[in-house]
């Protein structure tokens, strides 16, 4: 009777470990930070600091984003990058998200690029968004590049990419890898200068390196929705089991992916010890 009592307080004690797991994956919330920079980043942005949020998916962290909106807030980003799938194709509401970019584009310089659920979106329901998007205060770079500015007068160039969903794995009756050729032909050349890309598939990192990239955020993954200790991401959004790229931070020789693990929960609803969360990178030279 003793065994049974504690085989039955271990199962008790592994469900609740599970029920506690399965809200904190879809419900809790958290802040991973990276140290950023390299050959090439100029003085005027030591310290300069960049929010990342990646597949929202129309969810919401308390009323409004509320816990969203405090915690961004707390880390005092100089912009904010949005790297798709702020929404999911299948929604008729986008009001969640757009009141998010309100909010966060009244106090912060807010650049918005599509992931594949943007792209998956009806043409007319896309160019209504992204009318709604503009007017909400958000820049949206649709293969275009911006510059951005230091006190001291030092730029960088802030690129944003997409491509159509032939390039994903998921939709592979049609599927095509992106090459260095593809890249050029949709960006041209890389600027002069240092680089940092926004790209919404991770897959193609060795790919952007090439291109001229110097630092890149991607989404995407979901952080391989289910995470197994010492093993990592197990699913991937690409039809992929064990995903090479899942979350975190990836080097080639002196080029930076800063993967997101993302908000939301997408199509297949489910994270599981993979906790939301919000990156923030500071840049900071070599020294």
């Amino acid at each position: 009777m003793k065994k049974h009592g504690m085989l039955l307080l271990l199962i008790i004690l592994l469900f609740i470990l599970l029920c506690f797991s399965l809200w904190q994956s879809n419900f809790g919330l958290k802040i991973v930070r990276y140290t950023v920079g390299g050959k090439g980043l100029p003085a005027g942005f030591e310290g300069y600091r960049i929010v990342q949020l990646s597949d929202l998916h129309s969810v919401s962290f308390g009323k409004g984003n509320a816990r969203l909106i405090e915690k961004i807030k707390r880390e005092n980003p100089n912009i904010i990058v949005m790297t798709g799938d702020m929404v999911s194709r299948f929604d008729e509401d986008f009001s969640v998200t757009l009141a998010l970019c309100r909010s966060l584009a009244g106090e912060y310089p807010v650049y918005y690029i599509r992931g594949n659920h943007e792209e998956g979106l009806d043409s007319a329901v896309w160019e209504n968004f992204r009318t709604e998007l503009v007017e909400a205060g958000v820049q949206l770079l649709d293969n275009e590049t911006v510059s951005l500015s230091a006190p001291n007068g030092d730029t960088v160039n802030l690129i944003g990419l997409w491509y159509k969903l032939d390039y994903y794995h998921q939709y592979a009756a049609h599927y095509r890898p992106v090459t260095p050729e593809t890249v050029y032909t949709i960006l041209g050349d890389a600027p002069e200068g240092y680089n940092i890309l926004l790209a919404h598939n991770p897959n193609y990192f060795p790919t952007y390196a090439e291109w001229g990239a110097d630092l890149i955020f991607s989404g995407h993954i979901h952080g391989g929705m289910l995470r197994l200790p010492l093993i990592g991401g197990v699913f991937s959004p690409e039809t992929i089991l064990f995903p090479e790229y899942d979350g975190g931070s990836y080097q080639i020789h002196d080029k930076t992916m800063i993967l997101s693990r993302g908000l939301g929960r997408g199509h297949m609803g489910l994270r599981l010890f993979n906790t939301p969360e919000i990156v923030v990178v500071t840049l900071q030279g070599r020294k």
